[in-house]
């Protein structure tokens, strides 16, 4: 769940995030609650002096070895900045507190200048503390009074009141971007918000928060400025991929309030560069500086690639935010078309959080993203797919925006503008190779996808899971083929987490929190490091499905690389329209085999030879970033806990009454259900079907996109009565009978497996379930008939 939403009802063939915003104050009401979820229970705040040195330039100690995967990082590891201006903080207090600020903030004239005022003041006397040729990153920074729309057309009313802008001169600019336009533009660079209410202010200060992690989606943190104006308190606002983290309240009356107003201002004029802002040095949306693998007889330093396209990402604060990339060498001849690589039908409504809920009330419109698609010209098939989507689904966005009085534009990412730094070399470790040091070469990173996503720590005792899930089960059938996996460096050596804006593991967790939002619903906190990984692959949506049998290849050649990872048990847990993608042309894998097949496996075997299962692979699931290791699964203290993306979860997930129920491969083969369900009924409709069956079907894709119960209205309906061809089109009753075949499956597995056995769950019995998963469904396939013509 992100704090950004979108109010358009129908994907494309593209991905799960989405720039698009609304503006309506309907929207701001469902983006507040939706706020509130993410946050609550994830809002700390830190002492003035914690906070300082949080947030200030940094070096890490030479002693100080590289933080390894799964352990925290500590403030103490590092030379802090702020602590080399001790007498220059002092003068700058003294003179502030000279200013007498406090009756600026009681003069009964206007809120948002006083406190711009305010601000402006401060930057003035700390910068008057630095010499003219220390590299500030900030100098230039100024406050003005804003509280009116973003040029981006994003946020509507509830524009941020006061806006630091990085480089705007003596004059207030007439307008102010989130992501400036190729013809250029003054960026925000810190939001104010004021507000007589702390509930309020952070939930804007949150939208604002998202809005900047839009712009720059691999930020480290942003910086919100947020001042009540009913007792005089200001906080800094910091808000990260683990929630946020607040100073304490600095009463602006008083002069020690007015001296951590000064220090927490002073610690961003630390910042000599990008990466002391928390901005990635290492990419600039148009070219990513890659690490080479590295051995004794091959010393590769790393390299710059291109960044051909965004395949995905996620607009978030707290969450892994997951960005995609399509990457390929300069000047390089392409192995194959780019225009192959195609991302997957994305949705918005990720359950990142261990905990799911039910969005009673809510409109299908305010649930599923409008994503936009990236097609070459020269690749016939998807673009006709794309194209065809994208045609008879533009009246229909108006209608429904028409409706709900929504207006939408984007946050675009604007590769020229972003691209105005030069990449550094940031040492980013390697720690998950696939391949040996001495084999890759840089015409590998050709039509490579690279994805980064902040990975949620395990503690001292496990490192994050989807480095190893996709290092173990690289290129297996049904399984992307990995390069390797990275941890993310600053160019000055320190990792890229959130660790230090985050209460440190000893220390006593409740003298931190801040329950602004009510009581924590999680209580530990969300410790998160950027990781990257490298892939070689090619696939596209199921929604481009030429026809039924292509779509059930690709789910079955899907189901066995899901069987394959149970194999190495790993259990993937997020099936989802997102996770499971398909080709036109086969791609060349390991072949299928099990080792040492038992009299069940053996059976799997033979029938996978008649269905010609060898090494050419049509569907694939991808994605590990809520996958579990069974040598760990049960025995974890998260075990039990329900995960993966709402659409597409089994009935028994959102069960309340079933509190001690497991997730498990049938739950996992119940999403995949769900899954060929939605592509079934969201693929196009064929051009002479659509004036007659889109009705029929927009009730259904609206439906889907719903409640629980939504779904299970249209589950019934494919399952239980007949479907005429002139109501829902010829794919839907060409699938209806195999679906009626696979959701009869799933009934009776439930009840084979309904309870769990008397010695409690174990990776034993969820590898007896995957077997008969397999197997029953592999039955299904050869009685259904439906892949004969391919075999």
């Amino acid at each position: 769940m992100s704090l950004a939403s979108d109010p358009h009802p129908y994907p494309h063939s593209s991905s799960r995030y989405t720039s698009e915003i609304g503006s309506s104050l309907d929207f701001w009401e469902d983006l507040k609650d939706e706020s509130s979820f993410k946050l609550k229970g994830h809002i700390w705040q830190f002492t003035v002096d914690q906070l300082a040195h949080a947030l200030s330039a940094k070096t890490r100690n030479q002693d100080v070895s590289p933080l390894a995967p799964g352990y925290f990082d500590s403030v103490d590891d590092y030379a802090v900045c702020i602590d080399e201006y001790g007498s220059e903080i002092k003068m700058a207090c003294q003179e502030f507190v000279f200013q007498a600020p406090e009756v600026l903030l009681v003069s009964g004239g206007d809120n948002y200048r006083d406190v711009v005022g305010l601000l402006n003041k401060g930057i003035e006397l700390c910068l008057a503390q630095l010499s003219k040729d220390r590299d500030v990153f900030y100098r230039d920074l100024k406050f003005c009074v804003w509280d009116k729309p973003m040029k981006d057309g994003v946020g509507g009313p509830e524009s941020p009141h006061g806006a630091g802008i990085k480089g705007f001169g003596n004059s207030v600019p007439d307008q102010l971007f989130w992501s400036p336009p190729d013809e250029g533009g003054m960026q925000m660079a810190i939001p104010v918000e004021v507000n007589e209410d702390w509930q309020e202010l952070v939930l804007r200060a949150g939208t604002n928060a998202c809005y900047l992690f839009s712009a720059s989606p691999l930020r480290q943190f942003a910086l919100v400025i947020g001042y009540n104006r009913k007792d005089h308190n200001l906080r800094f606002l910091v808000f990260h991929r683990g929630g946020c983290t607040a100073s304490v309240p600095l009463d602006l009356d008083e002069v020690p309030g007015q001296e951590g107003f000064i220090r927490l201002l002073f610690s961003i004029f630390t910042w000599r560069t990008r990466a002391d802002a928390g901005f990635a040095a290492w990419c600039n949306n148009a070219q990513v500086c890659l690490p080479l693998l590295q051995n004794e007889a091959r010393n590769m330093a790393p390299f710059i690639v291109d960044i051909d396209r965004v395949l995905h990402q996620t607009f978030c604060v707290r969450g892994r935010s997951p960005r995609v990339f399509c990457l390929k060498v300069p000047g390089a001849c392409q192995k194959r078309p780019v225009a192959n690589l195609m991302p997957a039908t994305h949705m918005r409504l990720r359950r990142s959080s261990s905990r799911t809920r039910e969005n009673e009330g809510k409109t299908a419109a305010k649930k599923v993203s409008n994503t936009s698609s990236h097609v070459d010209q020269h690749c016939s098939d998807t673009t006709r797919a794309g194209n065809a989507q994208s045609d008879s689904r533009k009246s229909q966005k108006r209608e429904i925006n028409k409706d709900k009085g929504w207006s939408s534009s984007k946050i675009s990412l604007n590769p020229a503008h972003a691209s105005d730094h030069q990449l550094k070399d940031t040492n980013l470790h390697i720690h998950w190779p696939s391949l040996k040091f001495d084999s890759l070469e840089r015409s590998d990173f050709n039509n490579t996808v690279m994805k980064l996503c902040w990975t949620p720590d395990r503690g001292s005792k496990h490192g994050p899971i989807e480095p190893d899930f996709l290092r173990d089960c690289s290129n297996m059938f049904g399984v992307p083929k990995h390069l390797y996996s990275f941890q993310v460096y600053h160019d000055i050596g320190s990792p890229t987490t959130n660790h230090l804006f985050l209460p440190p593991p000893s220390d006593d967790l409740e003298q931190y929190r801040w329950h602004v939002l009510g009581k924590p619903i999680i209580e530990k906190p969300d410790r998160r490091s950027l990781l990257g990984h490298i892939m070689i692959f090619a696939g596209h949506s199921l929604l481009t499905a030429r026809d039924f049998p292509s779509l059930i290849r690709a789910i079955f050649h899907a189901l066995i690389g899901y069987y394959n990872m149970c194999q190495k048990n790993y259990q993937h847990c997020d099936l989802s329209i997102d996770n499971v993608l398909m080709v036109d042309e086969p791609i060349t894998t390991q072949p299928f085999r099990i080792e040492n097949p038992n009299p069940i496996q053996q059976e799997i075997l033979n029938l996978c030879k008649t269905l010609a299962i060898n090494d050419r692979c049509y569907g694939f699931v991808i994605d590990g970033d809520m996958s579990v290791h069974w040598d760990t699964y049960f025995e974890d203290e998260d075990v039990g806990t329900k995960t993966g993306t709402s659409e597409f979860m089994s009935d028994w997930l959102f069960n309340r009454m079933l509190k001690n129920h497991l997730h498990s491969p049938l739950d996992d083969f119940v999403s995949l259900y769900f899954v060929t369900q939605w592509a079934c009924v969201f693929r196009e409709l064929a051009q002479k079907e659509r004036f007659q069956c889109e009705g029929f079907v927009q009730v259904w894709q609206t439906k889907l996109a719903g409640n629980i119960d939504q779904r299970t209205s249209v589950t019934h309906q494919i399952n239980h009565e007949r479907l005429r061809a002139n109501e829902y089109g010829t794919f839907l009753v060409q699938a209806q009978p195999f679906l009626k075949q696979w959701y009869s499956l799933i009934e009776n597995l439930r009840d084979e497996f309904r309870d769990p056995p008397p010695e409690g769950w174990n990776a034993g019995i969820f590898r007896q379930i995957i077997d008969e998963v397999l197997l029953s469904f592999l039955k299904v396939v050869i009685d259904s008939r439906v892949l004969e013509s391919m075999v």
